[in-house]
């Protein structure tokens, strides 16, 4: 039975499964089993399916097949594979960061065999742009290479690569593209500045289902100075931008960015780096925002922890259609006997009302009477989707996998506790520590 665990006034619930444990089958495959070292951040979509690369051993694994990426039943890429739209190449290398969409098709970047022309981004549906392909949007210039894509609704893939021969030069030899052509390039015009253009991209561009994308960039020329050198765009607008105030901070501005997210809405979600007065780098001076505001920010109070717990580090987040946010952080303080491991999962809800989904030292529920106690996270930016959350625990005993907390807004305040049978709950005040020290997957 999975533990529901109230999450605020509006008495959406969230009930954890299993999805893989290691150990466990990995599917295609003649008998092989999942490895934790090698089960990375998963994505999950709309209807709570994931997507997730992963190592695996025994059976039919050897050392030039045992990684692939995977869904719960199918395998949609493995080591030595034949890659499509490619003349007989194989599968050499599996990126870590699949991207899945609403329509469970899944893109990734991988290696190939053949040569020159050895990496590619692909779908489950085929090949999508190689090294050596011609770039879109350019005068005879051709991919070299590639970081991770993102995948929307329809279909469409974005993703940054660096570009050579024909137009480019040392300035403007890198773009973010998609699959219907060239978002932007170096040396292009970055919009909402005063003339300054694009000199460097950070990895791992955004895409909705609209179509458009978001990045991070730094800027030079025009009105580019060492005050503002950096910000967040979107194919057409500023979101953000070193020297901004950064709201909700009592007047810190941002003085550094980490990839964005998009939603299908048009909201960005990204980490930024705060300077100013009262900014102390050791403990606050980080937090996470979403284009509306402030939803968390080093040293506040962790939620539901009432022993002095505060943020201390961001790490990994993710944003859904509804504006909500779940990111990892590491904690300051508070009752954890994990040290420098004392570490949290967390949900910002449409209300902007913070919620503890997990922390390390909670017991998690991965079967009947079996209870494992949490050691670490590995969380990503599509592991947030309108209904589902995915995540990979490791556990204290050395074993770990791939699990989902499934969103449920309408069920109202009825908690099984695996300690205790069915707690009826009229209140929020009540869950307190009891109900975060033990979460259940069914």
């Amino acid at each position: 039975m999975a533990l529901s665990v109230p999450m605020s006034a509006t008495a959406a619930t969230l009930s954890f499964d299993t999805v893989v444990l290691t150990g466990g089958i990995a599917p295609g495959t003649s008998g092989a089993t999942f490895l934790l070292p090698g089960l990375n951040a998963p994505s999950v979509n709309a209807a709570g399916e994931v997507a997730f690369r992963a190592s695996f051993t025994g059976g039919d694994a050897t050392a030039a097949t045992n990684v692939g990426i995977f869904t719960p039943s199918t395998l949609v890429a493995r080591l030595g594979d034949l890659a499509p739209g490619t003349d007989g190449a194989s599968f050499l290398g599996l990126a870590d960061l699949p991207s899945l969409n609403a329509a469970g098709e899944v893109a990734f970047r991988a290696l190939i065999t053949g040569g020159a022309n050895n990496a590619g981004i692909f779908t489950s549906s085929g090949l999508v742009a190689r090294t050596g392909d011609p770039a879109p949007g350019t005068d005879g210039a051709s991919f070299v290479f590639f970081v991770d894509p993102s995948l929307n609704a329809a279909g469409e893939v974005a993703f940054l690569a660096s570009i050579a021969g024909g137009d480019t030069d040392a300035d403007n030899n890198a773009g973010i593209f998609t699959s219907s052509g060239l978002v932007a390039r170096l040396g292009d015009p970055a919009p909402g500045t005063g003339g300054a253009s694009f000199v460097e991209f950070a990895e791992l561009p955004s895409l909705n289902a609209g179509g458009e994308v978001a990045f991070y960039a730094a800027l030079a020329g025009g009105d580019a100075t060492s005050e503002n050198i950096v910000g967040i765009f979107t194919s057409s607008a500023l979101v953000a931008r070193r020297g901004d105030d950064a709201p909700g901070t009592g007047g810190a501005s941002f003085a550094s960015f980490d990839n964005p997210i998009l939603n299908d809405s048009g909201e960005t979600a990204f980490r930024a780096f705060l300077q100013g007065d009262g900014i102390d780098p050791d403990v606050n001076a980080e937090g996470i925002f979403t284009s509306s505001g402030l939803v968390a920010r080093a040293g506040d109070a962790v939620p539901d922890a009432g022993d002095g717990t505060r943020f201390r580090v961001f790490r990994d987040f993710s944003l859904n259609a509804l504006g909500e946010v779940a990111f990892l952080a590491d904690l300051n303080g508070g009752d954890s006997d994990f040290g420098s491991a004392n570490r949290g999962l967390f949900l910002a809800d449409a209300f902007g009302i913070l919620h503890t989904v997990l922390r390390v030292g909670d017991e998690f529920k991965v079967g009947d009477d079996d209870f494992r106690t949490i050691a670490d996270f590995v969380f990503g930016r599509e592991g947030l989707s309108d209904d589902a959350l995915a995540f990979r625990l490791s556990f204290i005993d050395g074993t770990g996998g791939i699990f989902t907390a499934t969103i449920d807004r309408g069920q109202v305040g009825v908690i099984p506790l695996p300690a205790s049978g069915l707690l009826l709950l009229l209140g929020l005040g009540s869950l307190g520590v009891v109900a975060r020290r033990r979460r259940a997957a069914a």
